[in-house]
């Protein structure tokens, strides 16, 4: 089941960005991304998808290989239960961002936020199953999204998997092809290059 779960996220997650990046394609923005405004929304994107990268890569540092298998509660376990997914909102709401419309910056993390509770949801029934009584402390003393800071622990020593940890800095890389896609958008939307279908606020 949990790859069935894994690959509906990933089905979903492409059609979400393939429709998003279709419209930052063929519309233009109401924001021109050469105004001051403009520009404080792609610096902030840009360090949303800095923050989420770092995020996924130091979440995987805890994990180490014990996901399904161990309930991992230290670290940034221990101040949320979904922080891999609080990471990704904050990811692509940062992408969002840098597309300067309006209706992308409020519909895309909505969308992502709502496909991340429905996975989380069944996350959850599968680790009550696995780890019953243990899991349902976890879960009454650390929220489900909301970091609670106050909570964070980290062991004395922990293993960390290096491959594993590699897997987590290429992919939070790939989060950064973001910056030159949507730069290159605007430029071919400049030249003319691409036809526009009207203004997306």
């Amino acid at each position: 089941m949990a790859k069935a779960l894994n690959k509906n996220r990933i089905r979903d997650t492409r059609l979400i960005l393939l429709v998003s990046l279709l419209a930052t394609v063929f519309t233009r923005p109401l924001m021109d991304f050469n105004s001051v405004l403009g520009d404080t929304l792609s610096m902030t994107g840009a360090l949303l998808i800095a923050a989420c990268a770092l995020g996924r890569v130091f979440c995987t540092a805890f994990l180490g290989g014990h996901k399904n298998t161990a309930l991992i509660t230290h670290g940034p376990f221990a101040v949320c239960r979904n922080p891999l997914y609080v990471c990704s909102l904050v990811g692509v709401t940062g992408v969002a961002m840098l597309s300067h419309h309006l209706v992308l910056m409020a519909l895309v993390p909505l969308a992502f936020a709502g496909l991340f509770n429905a996975l989380v949801r069944r996350e959850e029934a599968l680790l009550r199953t696995h780890f019953g009584a243990e899991y349902a402390a976890y879960c009454a003393r650390t929220p489900r999204f909301l970091p609670r800071f106050s909570q964070y622990q980290v062991p004395q020593n922990m293993s960390i998997r290096p491959d594993l940890l590699w897997i987590a800095v290429r992919d939070g890389a790939l989060w950064f092809l973001a910056l030159p896609v949507f730069t290159v958008i605007a430029h071919a939307q400049r030249a003319g290059l691409v036809p526009l279908w009207g203004v997306l606020y």
